[in-house]
């Protein structure tokens, strides 16, 4: 049985707690004064993205204003929650009735040998709340004993920093990423984020580092040989007519640490295992809105992929770097598109709060007929939580694109 006040109380006042159940809690767990508080404060979280808990008396009058009969029931609910009944870990309750409820069906669906998709999304359930119950299992373990000191001279000196490409952007990032940070990459169908992708695992490679790359949108060949070409300088002719130095300068700058699994994985917990499993410095998702993950709906679905992916980056101390789509632009008169080369947060495909609230740094890729003509792209920096630079936590660079060695250089005007 569901102790719904501890539920509450956990979703209450740690917002963390909140989004590892948010998947997991189906309408019938709670009552209907239950769902109501539980629905505000989804709600509440979605509209702040910098709140790490919610205030009782904000939800109160939430569902006031939501539903005015219910109002009173709601704050006398309200006034018996506290952090204290959270404590007791009802989310890890929760997770564990979920976990077994999966598997006793999924058990029953492969023992009568049920079709394949009858077992699919079975599997894909089972799979979600394994990953969600890890996840939370991870984040109550011993509180981190650092030494000042240490730290700043850890995270600050020379070399301590993950270098991202083109170099112009780390003038926004204290110089570069640290281990758990998740930096998410959009853009609209073949602006080139792909490329980007690509031309920063190379540049990883080049700095010492493993990086698994997890492909699901290309062909795996095609992301090697590029990734080749990137890593020599070489397009492809060059490459097809020297197959043995093409060889000799990719391994001799990295590429064997360029792990490729082959079949992608497809789920958090695929994703979560292999990292384990791996042990790389660095994870890149091409693309993450490919991922399988358990919800009723797209953008739930993303959201979810896109908070699962952070926390394991942030457990794993793995710089996550998540690819996703961009909205598509509205057609003209004439039925044409119309690109677009800044791209703002709120062009991110199908997510009202998911890539945008789990990025430390999110870029956008846009390029529109004038720049595609000169050959420059637009990378616009839309949220960073790491550092300004001329006073500016965002910024727009441009850059020079050679897609045939997959290369993107910084246009001398970039600060």
């Amino acid at each position: 049985m569901i102790d719904e006040d501890a539920i509450l109380s956990a979703a209450l006042f740690d917002r963390a707690t909140c989004e590892t159940l948010a998947p997991h809690i189906a309408a019938g767990d709670l009552s209907a004064i239950g769902e109501l508080i539980w629905g505000e404060t989804l709600r509440y979280y979605a509209a702040d993205t910098k709140a790490t808990r919610a205030d009782p008396a904000v939800i109160a009058a939430r569902v006031e204003r939501a539903q005015p009969k219910a109002a009173d029931t709601a704050r006398e609910v309200l006034r018996r929650l506290s952090p204290e009944l959270g404590a007791r870990n009802p989310a890890r309750e929760v997770l564990e009735l979920k976990r077994r409820s999966a598997g006793e069906a999924l058990m029953v669906a492969v023992s009568q040998q049920a079709a394949p998709d009858k077992v699919l999304p079975l599997l894909e359930a089972y799979s979600a709340v394994t990953t969600a119950a890890s996840v939370l299992e991870a984040g109550s373990g011993a509180l981190l004993d650092a030494d000042l000191a240490e730290l700043i001279t850890r995270t600050e000196a020379e070399g301590a920093r993950t270098k991202l490409l083109p170099k112009s952007l780390n003038n926004y990032l204290r110089g570069g990423l640290l281990p758990g940070h998740c930096v998410v990459v959009f853009g609209r169908v073949n602006a080139g984020k792909s490329t980007f992708a690509l031309h920063n695992a190379a540049g990883f490679l080049r700095q010492g580092k493993r990086v698994l790359y997890v492909e699901n949108e290309d062909l795996l060949e095609d992301t090697l040989l590029r990734l080749g070409c990137r890593l020599v300088g070489k397009d492809r002719d060059w490459a097809r007519a020297n197959p043995t130095a093409f060889k000799q300068l990719a391994d001799e700058r990295g590429f064997g640490n360029f792990l490729l699994p082959d079949p992608a994985p497809m789920t958090l917990a695929e994703i979560d295992q292999m990292i384990d499993r791996l042990k790389p410095d660095v994870c890149i998702v091409n693309q993450a809105r490919n991922l399988v993950q358990g919800a009723k709906d797209s953008v739930s679905q993303l959201d979810n992929i896109a908070k699962g992916l952070r926390n394991i980056g942030k457990r794993r101390r793995v710089i996550m770097l998540l690819v996703t789509a961009a909205r598509e632009g509205e057609a003209g008169y004439n039925g044409e598109v119309k690109d677009k080369a800044v791209l703002e947060m709120h062009d991110c495909y199908s997510s009202r709060t998911g890539f945008p609230a789990a990025a430390d740094v999110m870029i956008g890729f846009g390029v529109d007929r004038s720049l595609r003509e000169r050959g420059l792209a637009c990378l616009s920096l839309c949220k960073n939580k790491l550092g300004k630079h001329n006073g500016k936590t965002e910024g727009i660079i441009y850059v020079k694109t050679d897609f045939d060695r997959g290369l993107l250089a910084d246009v001398e005007k970039n600060g």
